[in-house]
This record gives structure tokens, sequence and C-alpha cells, in this order.
């Protein structure tokens, strides 16, 4: 396995009246290009790498084969909650004249730390409140009309909306809940075989204090896990299409459309893996 850096060709030497050599307006059609392929592909690394992993771990008989393969399951559900959150941080970015494909990656500072979810995101007084927050002022019950999606009152405006906020909060929540079994997994593998059943592993962790010694986390690594991590990785991505199409009305009106075609096929496309596996989902596979 291999990655080699490769720079861009050189154009020949132009007279010195040309254009610079990164248009004003670039950014616009490179971030707008960015996302139809961030739906397609690496929205999806996670989910995808997900139905592989469930699909090999049905055939393994030996218990630490399927207890590796389940840990590697929770890496991606892990690693899916975090990808999420650096997708709306971006997107709150995008108002202070950063791009979204510069948040996502293609600027990145060489030390990053684990991202959470905006705090702001998880607050919800009123729909206005909560679009501004992430800098989608042109956003409002017309613009959701346009693009097709049915909304009858403001009533249910902000509930849409609200719904969002609702995810976000989960989604924060599950971040802290699992923070340690996720930097154990992605730093060093720290983890223990053994747990109070042979479907578990264990991490051990000393806490210092009047209530010093080590506590025991144990950790399921069953079929069922899996499929948990299928259904809810699926439904995060879903949910971060729901952000995109909202952050193309406010930043890419003229191409909500193309977007919006997209998505659904991907959408379509993703609850079919879903339902091949045979998995059965509230809100995904069924209403």
């Amino acid at each position: 396995m291999s990655a080699e850096v490769r720079p861009q060709p050189k154009e020949q030497a132009q007279p010195a009246q040309t254009q610079p050599a990164r248009p004003p307006k670039e950014d616009e059609g490179i971030e707008r290009g960015f996302i139809l392929d961030y739906v397609s592909l690496g929205l999806l690394i996670n989910f995808r790498s997900l139905v592989v992993i469930m699909r090999a771990a049905r055939e393994l008989k030996d218990v630490n084969d399927r207890k590796s393969i389940s840990l590697s399951a929770w890496q991606n559900l892990l690693s899916s909650y975090e990808d999420f959150a650096v997708l709306l941080q971006a997107m709150i970015r995008k108002k202070e004249g950063r791009y979204l494909h510069q948040g996502l990656g293609f600027e990145r500072q060489p030390r990053q730390g684990s991202t959470d979810v905006p705090a702001i995101l998880k607050r919800y007084n009123t729909p206005r409140e909560f679009l501004n927050a992430l800098g989608f002022d042109s956003v409002d019950i017309k613009a959701l009309r346009r693009s097709g999606i049915n909304i009858p009152d403001e009533q249910t405006f902000s509930n849409y909306y609200q719904d969002f906020a609702a995810g976000v909060t989960e989604i924060g929540k599950y971040q802290q809940d699992y923070n340690e079994l996720k930097n154990r997994l992605k730093h060093g593998k720290a983890v223990l075989s053994v747990g109070d059943s042979e479907n578990e592993i264990t991490f051990l962790k000393w806490n210092d204090g009047a209530d010093a010694g080590w506590s025991r986390t144990h950790i399921e690594t069953t079929l069922r896990q899996i499929e948990v991590a299928v259904k809810q990785t699926a439904k995060i991505y879903i949910r971060s299409l729901d952000f995109l199409l909202s952050f193309m009305m406010q930043h890419h009106p003229s191409h909500v459309a193309e977007f919006q075609k997209l998505a659904n096929e991907r959408f379509q496309w993703c609850v079919e893996q879903v339902r091949a596996l045979g998995v059965d989902s509230q809100g995904l596979t069924r209403a």
C-alpha cells in the first residue's frame, strides 16, 4: 500500500497581464463540485465499509476474528459521529469565509484532535435562530417549498429543523459516551479479549482520587452490534444529506435540483443496501 503525492502540472508561462492563478470565484465551483462528489464517496466510506464488515462477520467462526471485526464496526460508527461533527463545524465556518472543502480537510492544520458537534446546534428555540447559527439566513419556508419539501405551515417548518437539532444532540451524546472507546481503538488498541461473556471485550481505566482503582468497561462484540452500527451510520449519512440540502439552498440555490437528484439516488441506494443485509430499521427501511 502506498500514497503518492502528485503535484498539479505547471501551466506554461503566461504574459504579465494574465488573470491571477486562483480566480476569486474559483472556490465556489470547487465547493459545489466537492459536495456532489462527497455525497457519493467520502460521506459513504464508513457505511460502505460496514456493509462489507456485516457480510464478512456472518461467515466468521473464530471468536477473536468476530471480536476484531466487530471492533472495526465500532470504529466506523464512531468515525461517522466525528465526520458529522466536522461537517457541521465546516458549515458554520462558512460564515467566516471558509469554503466547505477547506473546513473538511483541503486546508487542514498539521495537528488535528477530536471534533465535537457544535454546542450551539444542540439548543433549539426557533428555526430562525437555528438556521442563523449555521449561516443559513436565506433559508426559509419558501425556500423549502421551492425545493419540493412539503411544509404547509410555520409549525411544520419549526418541527422540521427541531428534528435536525434533536439529531445533533443525540449524536453529541453518543460522541461523549463512547469517546474513551474511540480513543482506545484509534490509538494503541488497548482492549482485552475477555468480558463478562464470550461476546464482550473489556478496557481498563485507572481512576485517581478518593475512589482510586481500575474501572472496567465492557463492550458488546456481536452481529447485533454490527447491525446497529450499519443502521446508525446510514441514518447519520441521511441526516448529513439533510444539512447539505439546506447548505445548497443557502450557498448554491441554482444547483439545488442537481444536488437533490443525486442525494435522492444515494439515499435510495443506501436504504436498499440495508434491506439487502436483511436489517430492519424504523425510519430507514420502514416508516
